[in-house]
């Protein structure tokens, strides 16, 4: 878990949570809900989706194919050949990604 400061209130993110963000960020901020879980042992996975407070301020949204209210990322998300069988996608604000992995990286650094 690291501590970091965003818009002048500290945030606590944990290293699962991290990942999630990371992988948003190089799969242009959407990405198969499929891909945020992690398995462990057999039955048991974790979920690189942010829960609780932390959530709220990452704000990441779920989309589903056949939902009308698509942003035009989701749009050419779910049109691409790669998204012919997923059905739903985790979309993310690509500013606030930014701004907090990059906050993530300044506090390592």
């Amino acid at each position: 878990m690291i501590k970091i400061t965003y818009q002048g209130k500290p945030l606590a993110i944990p290293a699962p949570i991290e990942r999630g963000l990371r992988l948003l960020a190089a799969s242009n901020f959407i990405a198969p809900k499929s891909d945020f879980f992690e398995r462990r042992q057999k039955g048991f996975s974790t979920s690189l989706l942010p829960t609780g407070a932390l959530s709220r301020v990452i704000a990441l949204r779920g989309t589903q194919r056949n939902d009308p209210a698509h942003s035009t990322r989701a749009k050419k998300y779910f049109k691409s050949a790669y998204s012919g069988a997923i059905r739903s996608a985790i979309e993310g604000n690509p500013r606030t990604i930014n701004s907090i992995l990059r906050a993530i990286d300044k506090r390592r650094a």
